[in-house]
């Protein structure tokens, strides 16, 4: 991969001077003896260096050459490119051939825009060197960029450069008034064809376009996982809605409350927003205890009358239980919990197939065991 590139005055065919890009040349070193400075024995501690970005190093797959099709009606190179390479549109197939590697073309994307790049990669010019020295030739510096960390971080994170090159067309932007860390998060995100995508008055809308807006957080979206996601793709629209509050701040709750409430509400957006609604009511640390979101949902809606703090309690009731009180339903749980049945005694005696009423009497009246095994 290229270095940085350096503005440096050179003198051009006329003898004026100009101002070229040029890539930094490494340093070298010295062929001097350099003789050490004698320390001081109050030597003021050193300071902390400046931590160095860490980089992935390509991929054997990204250094592959691969033969890419693009079509010239979706990429919009800058009309004076296309005239410094020669290239007269009205005489030019719509498709336009690419053969390069990822890493090449994320060298070229370090120093001029895609387009631009695709356009030039396309005829011949395959490299940093190559494009900058045509640009400079033909007083164009002014679309030499340079991109070169953000680039890096785009290999690193293994996001295909073709999706990176379409993503002006997908997304209606200009690539170099977006955020870079968004782009690359939506770019990354859009390029999984397993997340779900949903219509917004009229319009594709995804999880990739909040996070290049800024709405929702790339993080966020990765800490609930592609997967967990693309599992509940009925729920795409109601789950990015809620990850807009979190982003924004605007909640009690998080991603790991978020993901436990969607994971018990299986593809119900309806259910979801319930669940979802009970949080500020009843804590988040509470709902994401919750097993049985369904019964918590029943008790919650149903026993609106009762106190918060008491359908809390009938919710935790019927979680101590367990398996074994799995077959009752919410008003035969409220029975129990009425009349005050301790859970361990409401759990042994169901595991003999005792009825709610017999429980209640065996408990209330003292009636002994083994009458009530032959209850009548």
């Amino acid at each position: 991969m290229s270095g940085y590139l350096i503005p440096q005055q050179r003198m051009d065919k006329t003898g004026k001077l100009v101002t070229r890009h040029v890539l930094a040349a490494a340093p070298v070193a010295s062929q001097k003896t350099v003789i050490p400075v004698p320390a001081l024995t109050t030597a003021k501690p050193a300071q902390a260096s400046k931590k160095k970005v860490s980089f992935k190093k390509p991929l054997a797959k990204q250094l592959e050459t691969q033969n890419r099709r693009a079509s010239l009606h979706s990429l919009k190179p800058d009309p004076e490119v296309l005239e410094a390479l020669g290239i007269t549109l009205e005489r030019e197939f719509p498709i336009v051939s690419v053969v390069a590697s990822d890493v090449e073309m994320y060298d070229m994307f370090a120093v001029v825009g895609t387009s631009n790049a695709v356009m030039m990669i396309s005829s011949g010019k395959k490299t940093p060197e190559e494009a900058v020295e045509l640009l400079e030739s033909k007083g164009l510096g002014h679309l030499v960029v340079d991109r070169r960390e953000m680039m890096d971080e785009a290999i690193s994170r293994r996001i295909n450069a073709w999706s990176f090159m379409q993503a002006p067309s997908k997304f209606d932007i200009d690539e170099f008034s977006c955020d870079p860390e968004q782009l690359l998060g939506a770019v990354r995100l859009e390029d999984s064809m397993s997340l779900p995508r949903w219509k917004t008055n009229g319009r594709e809308d995804s999880y990739a376009h909040h996070v290049l807006n800024g709405d929702i957080s790339y993080d966020d979206v990765m800490e609930m996982g592609i997967s967990f996601l693309s599992n509940h793709g009925a729920l795409g629209k109601t789950i990015c809605g809620y990850l807009k509050d979190i982003h924004a701040c605007k909640t009690d709750y998080d991603v790991d409350v978020l993901s436990h409430l969607a994971s018990k509400c299986g593809n119900s957006g309806h259910m979801l927003d319930d669940a979802m609604g009970m949080v500020s009511e009843y804590g988040p640390d509470f709902m994401k205890e919750v097993k049985d979101m369904d019964f918590a949902l029943r008790i919650n809606r149903e026993y609106r009358e009762r106190p918060t703090s008491q359908r809390a309690a009938i919710i935790q009731y019927r979680q101590d239980g367990k398996w074994h009180l799995f077959d009752l339903g919410p008003k035969d749980i409220v029975k129990l919990f009425d009349n005050d049945i301790p859970v361990d005694t409401a759990k042994e005696m169901s595991e003999q197939k005792m009825s709610v009423d017999q429980i209640i009497a065996v408990h209330k009246e003292g009636i002994a065991k083994t009458v009530v095994s032959g209850w009548l």
